[in-house]
Formats: C-alpha cells, structure tokens, sequence
C-alpha cells in the first residue's frame, strides 16, 4: 500500500483536512472512482437482482437506455466489422443498413442482441 501513498503525501500535507495519508487515499477514491453496471431488464432474474440491491437505485445514478438511434445503429456494425465491410466495397452500406432493419423487425430485440447478431457475421 505504502508505493500507492507515497505520491499523494505531498497533496495530502497541502490539503491538511485529514489525519492519515489513508483516508486522504479513501477520501479520493470515494469522489473519482466511477463504477459501470449494465443489466438487461428482460432477464428474468432482473427484478429479484433490483429489489435484493435496493442501493443500486438508492445510491447509484441510473440510465435507462431502451432503444439507440439510428445513427448508432448504422455506427455499431462500421466499427465492429470495419475490416470485413472494408472487402465489401459498395456492399458495405447496404450490409450495414440490412442489419438494422432485420434488428427493428425484431420484436424484444435490446442493443445486446444487436451486437451479438452482428458479431456472428464477422
């Protein structure tokens, strides 16, 4: 632990708010680490996962994210397969734009689904 608070020490006597170089550590931690969960609402534990970690609404800041734009939806199968479109030449456009209208035909299908389905092409 000592190699981690050897350069906050110098901050830490400038500060000069805390009694220890560790909860000077703790007290940094707490206000910069930023943590990312993502669930998927239709799995069919999520409700009992939500109400046995009331914190994760409590405390947490939540983002709901349903659908993606269309923008997006054309961008995610650019990056993901920018070497096997980049073969394709003209085709590509039309690929990209097939695979978003065979996800909206999909009924249920989330943003999960869609990167799936577009990493069984690849």
């Amino acid at each position: 632990l000592d190699p981690l608070l050897a350069p906050l020490k110098e901050e830490f006597q400038r500060d000069g708010s805390y009694r220890t170089v560790y909860q000077f550590f703790l007290s940094r931690v707490h206000r910069n680490v930023r943590v990312v969960l993502s669930l998927n609402p239709d799995h069919p534990r999520f409700n009992l996962r939500c109400q046995s970690n009331p914190a994760l609404f409590t405390c947490c800041t939540v983002v709901w994210l349903g659908e993606w734009a269309k923008s997006t939806m054309r961008q995610v199968p650019r990056l993901e397969l920018a070497q096997e479109l980049e073969t394709e030449g003209k085709k590509a456009q039309s690929i990209v734009e097939l695979f978003e209208k065979m996800h909206a035909t999909v009924k249920l299908a989330t943003p999960l689904h869609y990167i799936g389905f577009i990493k069984k092409y690849q």
